[in-house]
């Protein structure tokens, strides 16, 4: 991607200055940032591009069950990655990512649009906006499976900004 992202700016300063893309990487919860990804932050960050560290902790499997503990677990991610980042290069656009939720015990299925899964985006928000006045962008944004129109969906759209 940096590359193509090269090749159509024309350099590699002029991508940095006026960036194409930002790169989303994920990293793997409980607390875990694989080596591929890690390489791959660490050459996003060389290259003096945006980069996002999504986590996707599951209240209740992937994150503890409440939501300050996954809160807890989701900020420290966060900390890594912007850590990492500015360790490898100072000022390297970095975005407080927080895609995250809630679990049914009984299916493992995956739900952002319950009380404490809402509570956890809200919260994300807030986190991601602390972060923004710092001086780093924030992204939180929620996903349903179900379809159709409802209060869920629209409270959903809602939390879904841009901090």
């Amino acid at each position: 991607m940096i590359g193509m992202g090269e090749a159509v700016r024309g350099s590699r300063a002029a991508l940095v200055e006026h960036p194409l893309f930002m790169i989303g990487l994920n990293a793997e919860p409980p607390l875990h940032i694989s080596m591929k990804v890690a390489d791959a932050l660490l050459a996003t960050c060389e290259a003096g591009l945006p980069v996002s560290m999504g986590n996707y902790a599951m209240m209740g499997i992937t994150a503890p069950v409440t939501v300050a503990g996954a809160l807890v677990q989701l900020n420290a991610v966060q900390m890594v990655a912007i850590v990492l980042s500015q360790a490898v290069r100072e000022g390297t656009p970095i975005c407080y990512t927080s895609f995250s939720g809630s679990a049914d015990l009984r299916t493992l299925d995956a739900n952002t649009s319950t009380p404490h899964a809402l509570q956890l985006l809200r919260l994300g928000i807030a986190m991601g906006r602390h972060q923004a006045r710092t001086g780093f962008p924030g992204l939180v944004k929620g996903k349903r499976r179900t379809s159709g129109t409802d209060f869920q969906l629209g409270h959903l759209q809602v939390l879904s900004v841009r901090c």
